[in-house]
């Protein structure tokens, strides 16, 4: 499973030149929403993701962070939906959030792909099967 995540990562890798956070959520009966021009905001080692009409954030807090030479990865040890004034925890199956918060492309580890500057590249699955990729770039940091 754990390859899979990374071979879909691998993959989702961004280039220099996005600049906007794109969300990609697909369920687990199959069907696919992707959320364009998602902002993206470090919040310590929480990630908030706030849809184009504000309507709806996903917070996800990060645990377990290394280094894999410059890049951050972290596992999420948790994520909430907040939707219409209510906030709905979501229960993960596994995931990974990679954090490129230099100030230069670095090549993942294992890929001939770069995560840009002030980059995110994240997915998870969730226990009820749905499976978010995140990528783009972060509009601020705050440690």
């Amino acid at each position: 499973m754990l390859a899979s995540f990374v071979a879909i990562l691998l993959i989702a890798a961004i280039s220099p030149a996005c600049a906007a956070g794109v969300t990609r959520v697909q369920q687990a009966d199959g069907s696919v929403r992707l959320y364009r021009d998602v902002r993206m905001n470090l919040r310590g080692e929480t990630l908030w993701l706030v849809s184009a009409d504000h309507q709806g954030a996903l917070e996800i807090v990060n645990g377990a962070c290394s280094f894999l030479g410059e890049i951050q990865r972290c596992y999420p040890t948790a994520v909430t939906l907040h939707q219409h004034g209510s906030s709905h925890p979501i229960t993960l199956d596994s995931g990974t959030v990679y954090l490129n918060l230099t100030r230069s492309p670095v090549r993942l580890r294992h890929s001939w792909r770069l995560l840009a500057p002030d980059n995110v590249l994240a997915a998870f699955h969730t226990t009820h099967g749905t499976f978010v990729t995140v990528q783009g770039h972060l509009d601020s940091v705050r440690r």
